[in-house]
């Protein structure tokens, strides 16, 4: 559940920011200004735009420290699960193998 408030506002503030760098950009452009410092949407991934840095920031404070007992608690429920045990956590498995995919695609 997290994950995916923190996706969302990620995408948000890349969003904005995207808008703000795009009329920067056609300001420049108006002026004559040849050259561009602020990247504009899409950003790509080896840049560090807003939503990456959030991303960035998400590996190593939450990621990176615990992976290990993140590694462990999705295999612990996984195993549960197929011994047919209920397991309410699915959800949570899947938002944490859904934000590491997410941080190692960046």
């Amino acid at each position: 559940m997290e994950w995916k408030k923190f996706h969302k506002g990620a995408q948000l503030l890349q969003n904005l920011f995207g808008y703000l760098n795009k009329q920067m950009k056609k300001e420049q452009n108006m002026e004559g200004a040849q050259h561009v410092f602020l990247p504009v949407d899409p950003c790509p991934p080896q840049s560090k735009c807003v939503g990456n840095l959030a991303f960035d920031i998400w590996k190593a404070e939450l990621i990176q420290p615990l992976s290990e007992q993140l590694i462990n608690f999705i295999i612990d429920l996984i195993t549960r699960d197929r011994q047919g045990e209920k397991v309410d956590d699915v959800i949570n498995v899947r938002d944490v193998i859904a934000s590491f995919v997410e941080v190692s695609n960046r």
